[in-house]
């Protein structure tokens, strides 16, 4: 999966994106252990004048949608996106970046960087939802940033999942009763489900992708 960027406004200025509702102190702690230079912060002109944005998250796709457009920050994105900025969305981070989610109860759009929706887990009996814990993620189309993870472990924690229209997005896979994307890439925009914070081979992804 070729990897491409657009004129960088600032080369190696990383934003981890403050909205309220995200741990952003977990994703600081993973970036300095490999000595990341970054900014936390929820200022939209400080977002559109970096090279890479990483976007955590937790809670409900209406809650996150609502916190990032009370300061302007998902206009922020979007514009950073397109203009050639660097962007990781972790967990609903990542499902933020779709267009649309079953979990909403306002069908707030998403910031639509992404064509899909996010579908709620459908699995047979006996198996959990929400998915938590430890679980093997598989390689469909590896990058040089993403093959850190192959055949290795995650930590997911989430009820929901993404579907994108293009199924060619689909880096990496998992299996909970069912295969869902664990790992979407394209161009400049990384989506990852399960928490990369949490285990070495996913602090090494987020050193590959702020130094890119």
């Amino acid at each position: 999966m070729k990897i491409g960027i657009n004129h960088l406004t600032h080369k190696n200025q990383v934003v981890v994106v403050n909205y309220g509702i995200n741990n952003v102190s977990s994703v600081s702690k993973a970036l300095k252990q490999c000595n990341i230079e970054h900014t936390i912060s929820s200022n939209p002109e400080y977002l559109e004048k970096c090279s890479h944005i990483i976007l955590p998250g937790v809670g409900s796709f209406d809650s996150g949608i609502e916190n990032l457009r009370i300061n302007g920050l998902d206009e922020a994105i979007i514009y950073a996106v397109k203009n050639g900025a660097y962007l990781m969305g972790i967990c609903l981070g990542m499902q933020l970046l779709f267009d649309k989610s079953e979990e909403s109860k306002k069908n707030t759009r998403g910031l639509g960087l992404l064509k899909g929706k996010i579908v709620r887990f459908n699995v047979p009996d006996g198996v959990t939802v929400p998915h938590m814990g430890w679980n093997e993620v598989f390689a469909r189309d590896e990058n040089e940033i993403t093959s850190v993870f192959k055949k290795t472990d995650q930590y997911f924690i989430h009820s929901f999942f993404v579907d994108p229209e293009d199924g060619d997005i689909v880096s990496y896979e998992c299996f909970h009763g069912i295969n869902f994307p664990a790992i979407v890439v394209k161009n400049n925009i990384f989506g990852v489900q399960f928490h990369p914070e949490k285990s070495l081979k996913g602090i090494q992804f987020m050193e590959n992708f702020c130094k890119q």
